[in-house]
């Protein structure tokens, strides 16, 4: 695998923080990272639809809640103007 060319994002510690509060297990921070950033990047360049994205996920071997504990760290740590909730605000 390829060297990382930046450093983690600044949000990272958060993110970590989350999943360690909420037991989600991971073989160590760059991979557990590289999760949450591919998920930002996969829903904000409309790589894959949300369901496929968690999907991937899941298919990492964690449960369907743990996948939802995952996504919901990556999106307010990563990429909250990604966050569906968010968006269904009334426009003006």
């Amino acid at each position: 695998m390829p060297a990382v060319a930046n450093a983690d994002p600044e949000n990272t510690p958060d993110y970590i923080s989350y999943l360690d509060k909420n037991n989600i297990k991971y073989n160590n921070h760059e991979t557990i990272v590289h999760v949450g950033t591919n998920l930002c990047n996969e829903l904000r360049n409309n790589i894959l639809p949300p369901d496929q994205a968690l999907q991937r996920i899941q298919n990492m071997g964690y449960s369907q809640q743990q996948t939802k504990v995952i996504a919901f760290a990556a999106v307010e740590a990563f990429c909250p103007d990604m966050d569906i909730d968010a968006q269904k605000a009334p426009k003006s």
